[in-house]
């Protein structure tokens, strides 16, 4: 029997983030009876899926019974019936590092005309071709000041390493007054500049060239703070931030700005609690929290952790990017509880929590979490706005450790 489909190659059309495009590719070879193919497919609202298309006549249980992947993942199995199409939305993506086989079992009687009961289909998705590199710093003694307009990241290095990240919060506008790139130096400092042609204040100024300031967010005369998005050159600083870089900066202190598409590479000494971090050929984001030596990574499942915590605003630009393995140090936790109580979460990777239950008790888990040999650092505390966000799914039982379960 001539095999029903061959999938030759699964190339991922990438933007210019590295990111994966849009695109769908695949190779059917048809029975005269029945058609059946496996795509694989992006697209920009869901990432990557699997669709598998069935004959007529196949039934919504019949293929989700039949499909099967390997190696297992976590993932979401949609139906839809007017097109017998089952789709796979894997959790956290494919590695590209990783070959798949997917088998679709029989799921009733529509293979049967196949001559066997299980078809497999093996493919690996290219991988992401990335339109960066990994930054290679422009002094590798001393201090400097790094400063990217696309990726929209102020760098602070030292001795080549770099020591703090902070978000751009503004610059200069595109179209009609662009922020100077190039090499400069911190010529003077200023903890409050009045501007000579606005009349604006502008807090923990430092001077960089000819009327170029790398200050923090102005505000005029009674107060209010400037509203607009873009400068007319200037480099703006958030609040908190803008302080920060200029104590750490010095008179002479050399200052690069450039927009090229380069991702500057953290190493693990300055991982800090707190910190959003992802590995360089992962898109996952984590949030960072220590304790006493412990060291844990929640994976954020929405830029919307801007909205429920002010400090993470400028989400993206707040990230900071590590090499491949760093993060394999950390124990993933997926597990939060409000602030105003003790009921702990678990967050599966469809986003939706699940109360978790100890000795039968909902509110009791934080304070008995270690006595069933868990460390209740691994507890990440969220706020209101967070937990409301997530759907609610049915309980679990908190299980004891292996070292207790012994």
């Amino acid at each position: 029997m001539k095999r029903l489909l061959r999938i030759v190659s699964l190339v991922a059309l990438l933007t210019a983030g590295g990111a994966i495009g849009a695109g769908a590719f695949f190779i059917v070879e048809k029975s005269p009876r029945f058609t059946v193919s496996v795509v694989y497919q992006t697209s920009p609202e869901l990432g990557e899926e699997l669709v598998v298309r069935y004959p007529s006549g196949t039934t919504e249980a019949a293929a989700k019974a039949s499909f099967n992947i390997f190696p297992s993942m976590d993932g979401q199995l949609v139906w839809l019936n007017e097109r017998r199409e089952l789709h796979f939305l894997p959790a956290l993506g494919f590695s590209p590092a990783v070959a798949y086989t997917v088998n679709v079992r029989t799921p009733g009687s529509f293979f049967a005309t196949a001559g066997t009961t299980k078809k497999s289909y093996s493919f690996q998705p290219a991988g992401a071709q990335k339109t960066y590199a990994a930054y290679t710093p422009e002094y590798l003694t001393g201090k400097y000041i790094d400063i990217n307009l696309r990726t929209m990241r102020v760098t602070l290095f030292e001795n080549g390493v770099p020591v703090k990240t902070v978000p751009v919060a503004g610059k200069g506008h595109p179209a009609i007054g662009r922020t100077p790139e190039g090499k400069f130096k911190v010529q003077s400092k200023e903890e409050k500049h009045r501007s000579t042609l606005s009349g604006v204040w502008m807090p923990w100024s430092m001077r960089i060239g000819g009327p170029y300031f790398v200050h923090g967010w102005p505000y005029f005369s009674n107060g209010e703070k400037v509203k607009v998005a873009y400068s007319q050159g200037c480099v703006r600083l958030a609040d908190g931030d803008d302080k920060f870089v200029y104590d750490w900066a010095d008179i002479g202190t050399p200052v690069v700005i450039h927009s090229s598409a380069q991702a500057v590479l953290h190493n693990e000494t300055t991982i800090a609690d707190g910190d959003l971090v992802r590995e360089f050929s992962r898109p996952e984001v984590y949030l960072i929290k220590t304790s006493d030596g412990a060291k844990f990574k929640r994976h954020i499942l929405s830029a919307d952790i801007a909205k429920w915590y002010p400090h993470l605003s400028s989400f993206e630009s707040r990230i900071k990017t590590v090499p491949d393995g760093t993060l394999g140090a950390y124990f993933t936790s997926r597990w939060i509880r409000p602030d105003t109580a003790n009921t702990v979460f678990e967050i599966d990777a469809a986003g939706i929590k699940h109360p978790m239950r100890c000795n039968g008790i909902f509110d009791s888990c934080f304070t008995v979490w270690e006595l069933f040999g868990w460390n209740s650092a691994e507890i990440y505390t969220v706020n209101n706005l967070e937990l409301e966000t997530y759907p609610t799914g049915e309980p679990l039982d908190l299980p004891l450790s292996s070292s207790i379960a012994q």
